[in-house]
């Protein structure tokens, strides 16, 4: 198994790239009972799926957007990266932003000990609201967005918190306009300066409430560790069981009788006719 993603969608998929990431077995220094290796082929495999599966692909609102965005979703707004909008649809209509995955290009991922990073080169069209509350196409546009991030864990909670360390689009081109002429360069620019501004809203964000890590029935999760290696995360935990006591009660003869983790229901009250679990 090479950890290939394929979509159930999609068959004879040729994947434009290899799989030259080397994982250990077992990391020797961590005492954690489960470890887990997480490939950065892994992750991109599974975009390259979700994008020929259209899955890539988004509209942005105002609604959508995080509280305290220095950027809103109006032709006021927008007509500081895009210029010509105010002049063409009025002062503060509405506008939304298409965006989806370039279909001749893929995402790329990369782990390195610093933390994740993904390259995305995306087409996005922008939409400005008429005075005759008509969506009329402003402007389309292609970019690559790159991103990178780092986690961290916070031990007492089991809890993970992501930060982005840096949001930047390059390579961006002008593809159509309707709003005159618009210069691909200081688009750039303003596009990075409100990126800018939006990392600090979606740090803030991440950093309130953070990922809490899945709990399952009769075992405790504690001592989590995760880290960013060349090619791979590292994920450890120690799992301990959880003793549980269920009392039963016996129908048939009356007796109430203890069942411990796991459950082995003795020969001599064993019945078909049991009362539901109860849990102390």
């Amino acid at each position: 198994m090479d950890g290939t993603v394929y979509s159930k969608n999609q068959t004879n998929v040729t994947i434009p790239f290899s799989n030259n990431i080397s994982i250990p077995e077992i990391d020797k220094n961590d005492h954690n009972g489960l470890q887990v290796f997480l490939s950065e082929y892994v992750v991109q495999s599974a975009l390259l799926a979700s994008q020929l599966d259209g899955q890539l692909q988004v509209n942005i609102t105002n609604d959508t957007l995080p509280q305290g965005s220095p950027v809103q979703l109006n032709t006021d707004s927008l007509n500081l990266i895009f210029s010509g909008l105010t002049k063409k649809y009025g002062n503060n209509q509405p506008c939304y932003l298409s965006c989806w995955a370039d279909p001749s290009s893929y995402p790329k991922v990369s782990f390195t000990e610093g933390g994740a990073g993904i390259s995305l080169t995306s087409i996005c069209s922008l939409y400005a609201m008429t005075i005759t509350n008509e969506w009329s196409l402003a402007v389309t546009f292609k970019t690559t967005l790159q991103s990178q991030g780092t986690i961290s864990v916070n031990t007492t909670s089991n809890k993970v918190f992501v930060s982005f360390t840096n949001l930047a689009v390059s390579s961006t081109s002008i593809i159509t306009t309707n709003i005159g002429s618009q210069s691909s360069s200081l688009l750039q620019l303003e596009l990075n300066l409100a990126l800018a501004a939006l990392q600090a809203v979606f740090n803030n964000l991440l950093a309130k409430d953070g990922f809490s890590i899945p709990q399952l029935p009769y075992y405790q999760f504690t001592n989590l560790t995760m880290a960013f290696h060349k090619g791979y995360l590292e994920a450890t935990v120690n799992v301990d069981a959880v003793k549980l006591y269920k009392y039963y009660k016996n129908l048939d003869t009356g007796n109430v009788f203890l069942l411990q983790t796991p459950e082995e229901l003795s020969d001599v009250e064993w019945s078909d006719n049991l009362s539901d679990e109860m849990i102390f």
